[in-house]
C-alpha cells in the first residue's frame, strides 16, 4: 500500500499529510476537552449558587 502512495504522491506528500493529520487530531480533541471542562466549571459554579 505504502509503495503504491509513493509512487502516485510521493514520499513527502505522504509525510506532510501525516503530520498534517496527526495535528488536526491532537489540536482537535484537546479544544474539544477543554471546552467541555470549562463547560462543567461553569455549568457546577451555577449550580451551587442556585442551591445556595
Amino acid at each position: 500500500m505504502v509503495q503504491v502512495l509513493n509512487k502516485l504522491i510521493g514520499p513527502k506528500y505522504i509525510a506532510l499529510g501525516s503530520v498534517g493529520g496527526g495535528a488536526l487530531v491532537y489540536f482537535t480533541d484537546w479544544r474539544l476537552i477543554l471546552d467541555w471542562v470549562l463547560y462543567q466549571r461553569f455549568h457546577q459554579t451555577e449550580a451551587g449558587r442556585g442551591s445556595s
